[in-house]
């Protein structure tokens, strides 16, 4: 290894602390995927701020990233709104997802680095051993910090922006349907891709892709038979 990918790698695998105003977004995000913070409620932005015990700037920061992002919905004089889960909308998004995913896939295949792909191969075994223990949250953290290394490792932070909301939107549509089985599922299909990713074939981790994308697509199909 040259000296020079030796401190890539280095880079890599000790990321900067995250700021307060991406620590309040992430865990907003959080409470808004899990369903703690429910469809429909209104909340403000200082009870927000008081729950996180983040302060005021971090917390409108974060709102507003979430409000472009169409998971919360900021109601001038009246609070903040979160938004509403719509299967069929799902679909749609499914439907751009797809093509953003893949590229996110192909390229993080091509262009990560050594730490980045043992950081696949980990993600990979912890999250089908989340899924073994029926633990939904760590389960969400693995998909979250997967979407979170794609986004580092495919070294493109426009095609990263555009994927980040659909994402999210994803986790929070699949932990409102999902039944006992689908946690396994999911987590095989999600490894199946972080094991393509780091084993470095572009074109086996689009395949893996886009079975992702199939298995939710099939997901959100049944899941609006219920609706």
């Amino acid at each position: 290894m040259t000296a020079l990918r030796r401190r890539v790698d280095e880079a890599a695998a000790e990321p900067s602390p995250p700021t307060l105003a991406v620590q309040a977004y992430q865990r907003l995000e959080e409470l808004i995927v899990t369903a703690r913070l429910k469809p429909g409620a209104v909340v403000s932005e200082a009870g927000l701020g008081r729950q996180l015990g983040i302060g005021r700037m971090p917390i409108r920061e974060a709102i507003k990233r979430l409000d472009s992002e169409g998971l919360l919905i900021v109601l001038p004089q009246r609070g903040v709104l979160v938004s509403s889960i719509d299967a069929g909308q799902f679909r749609l998004q499914l439907e751009t997802r797809r093509p953003i995913d893949r590229l996110l896939a192909e390229s993080a295949a091509r262009r990560a680095t050594r730490g980045e792909r043992d950081g696949f191969r980990r993600l990979a075994e912890e999250i089908v051993s989340a899924a073994a223990r029926d633990d939904i949250d760590g389960f969400l953290a693995c998909d979250r910090a997967c979407d979170q290394l794609v986004a580092t490792a495919c070294r493109n932070p426009f095609t990263a922006r555009a994927a980040a909301q659909l994402h999210a939107h994803s986790r929070r549509f699949w932990h409102a349907y999902r039944d006992q089985e689908d946690l396994s599922e999911s987590a095989a299909h999600h490894a199946g891709l972080m094991q393509a990713i780091a084993d470095g074939g572009a074109d086996a981790a689009a395949s893996a892709s886009d079975r992702l994308i199939d298995y939710l697509d099939v997901f959100a199909q049944a899941a609006f038979g219920r609706s």
